[in-house]
Parts: structure tokens; C-alpha cells; sequence
């Protein structure tokens, strides 16, 4: 009966999230077939080709990042999605959700309560821990910053891109300098293109791994179809086989390897 109770309370809560990103979403515009900077997110379009690095398989104890954006239906999909995910995933994990302020928090807290990882809303500062969730703080962008003492969150009051903040190429964009062996990069359902040119960016420097959701199962087939069609995914998944994905690519942490802190 408890069980049935929580189910309710979270899919009433994930419904509530997902009315108001629908709600203040931005549509985008495309003005003659070119980029146009300052709309919404359906304002990208692919105009070239990126040239990948051939992926190179790392050993599973490997310095590496998950990175997961979502815009329209993402809410669902995280819940799906990240309580499958083990405690001692091999990476910190950092998430893009294209929502406003004050509803980070509370999706953080309801994923953490239902997950063996550590979910929370990111803050300035915080050092990247592995099998350790960060959601991007509604409003802000999200940024990575390499230290000689690890990975720190860096949060971001420029202006939106695109229409959105956060924005996931943004957050994509910060990890190109960053020391890191493997970025495992996760595309989920959402209107519009946001992620492909960081992604597309990234894997011109970087050793990335990219999981796309399928259209099938994704609530709006945009991001991640944007990220199909560029060329850049390894791997098109169903919703349901992601995690597993996440957790086979990414390792799981030796128990020799310490956490570090905040």
C-alpha cells in the first residue's frame, strides 16, 4: 500500500514538473534554413559534418564522465532511467533538464529518494564524486572546471542560449579541456537540437561514447533525433535499455578507489 501511495505521489509530482516545462517552453524559430542565435531551442540546424575521433575502448577504472541532457519528457525518462543506475558507478554523473527555477530541486530529491546513487541539485563548487548525480540548478548553466584536486561545478548567470538555460552545449562545451579518459554522453527525449553541437564539438577532441533514445520511446523525437541524424550516436536505444547501457559503458567503481568529498 506504501509502495502504490509513493508510485502515486511521484508520477502526480513528474507530471507536475513536465505541465510546466510545457508550459514555458520555448519554441524556436529558423530564418531561411540558417542558425539563428537567441531563439528557442528549435533554432540549431546542422550545417556541417563533424569529424569524429574513433572511440577508444579505456579500462573500466578509467577517469570518465556521464553527461545526460532532456528537455520535453525528460522528467519520466530520468525516473526510469537513473534509480536503475548502482551505487558504485565508475563516474560522476552531471544531467542538463531543460526546466525553470525551483523544480530542480524537488526532482532531484524524489530521484534520490528512489535511487542507489547520490541525486542532487548542483551547486557552486561541489567536487564531482563518483556514482554521484548533479542536476543542473533551473536558470543556470552548468559548467565543469578542472582542478589539479579533481572536477567542480561551476553555475552560470549568462544569458540563455538559444532561449534555454540551462543549455546542454554549453555544459558539453566545458568539458573539452578537462582530463578525462572517456565522456559517456546520453541524448534523451526532447524538442528541438540542444546537445548536438556540443556533442558534435566534444567528440572532434575528445574520447566520447554517445547513447541516443530511440523515437519510439522518446515523448518528442528532437534532440535525440537531431543526434542520430548528425551521425554522432553510438548506440540508438528504448528508454528501457539505457541504464543497463550507461552502466556497461561506463564500469563499475573498484572498491579500492576512494570518493573523495564536496
Amino acid at each position: 500500500m506504501i509502495k502504490k501511495i509513493s508510485e502515486k505521489n511521484d508520477s502526480a509530482l513528474m507530471s507536475s514538473i513536465e505541465s510546466d516545462i510545457i508550459d514555458n517552453k520555448q519554441t524556436g524559430e529558423v530564418n531561411g534554413g540558417q542558425e539563428t542565435e537567441g531563439f528557442g531551442p528549435m533554432s540549431y540546424m546542422l550545417k556541417r559534418e563533424f569529424k569524429k575521433l574513433p572511440h577508444k575502448n579505456v579500462p573500466l577504472n578509467s577517469n570518465k564522465l556521464v553527461a545526460i541532457c532532456a528537455s520535453t519528457g525528460g522528467p519520466n525518462a530520468l525516473a526510469k532511467i537513473i534509480p536503475k543506475l548502482p551505487k558504485d558507478l565508475n563516474a560522476p554523473v552531471i544531467m542538463v533538464q531543460h526546466m525553470p527555477s525551483g523544480f530542480t530541486d524537488s526532482m532531484a530529491k524524489r530521484l534520490d529518494e528512489k535511487s542507489e546513487i547520490t541525486v542532487t541539485e548542483a551547486e557552486n563548487g561541489f567536487k564531482l564524486r563518483k556514482g554521484h548525480m548533479y542536476i543542473a540548478k533551473g536558470g543556470k548553466h552548468l559548467s565543469i572546471t578542472g582542478r589539479r584536486s579533481g572536477l567542480y561545478i561551476s553555475l552560470l548567470d549568462t544569458p540563455p542560449r538559444s532561449g534555454l538555460r540551462p543549455c546542454a552545449d554549453i555544459m558539453f562545451e566545458s568539458l573539452m579541456k578537462l582530463d578525462l579518459d572517456e565522456i559517456i554522453c546520453v541524448v534523451l527525449t526532447g524538442m528541438g537540437s540542444d546537445g548536438t553541437r556540443g556533442i558534435g564539438e566534444l567528440y572532434e577532441k575528445k574520447n566520447v561514447y554517445v547513447i541516443a533514445q530511440d523515437e519510439k520511446t522518446s515523448a518528442v523525437d528532437g534532440m535525440p533525433g537531431m543526434v542520430r541524424k548528425a551521425g554522432l550516436a553510438d548506440e540508438v536505444l528504448p528508454l528501457e535499455a539505457i541504464a543497463d547501457a550507461i552502466t556497461r559503458v561506463t564500469g563499475i567503481k573498484l572498491s579500492t578507489d576512494g570518493n573523495g568529498g564536496n
